[in-house]
């Protein structure tokens, strides 16, 4: 992602940033883009670490779903 041409730079980093050169602008939109990526990864790793613990093969029985259940 690091590598891919940035083609816009998103309004909120416009608003945020009004005084910001272009290049600044390309630089944060580039740095959001990566952070970006991160958290999607971290969401891809929490979807299939649950998925894993639901299947039928996780040894898991009665799993609490929700915390207020618990108190």
């Amino acid at each position: 992602m690091a590598n891919d041409p940035i083609d816009e730079i998103p309004k909120f980093i416009r608003r945020v940033m009004p005084k910001a050169s272009e290049t600044e602008l390309r630089e944060a939109t580039e740095t959001f883009n990566e952070y970006m990526a991160v958290v999607w990864d971290i969401f891809q790793r929490i979807k299939r670490k649950q998925a894993d613990r639901d299947s039928p093969n996780s040894g898991v029985r009665d799993r609490v779903d929700n915390v207020d259940q618990i108190v």
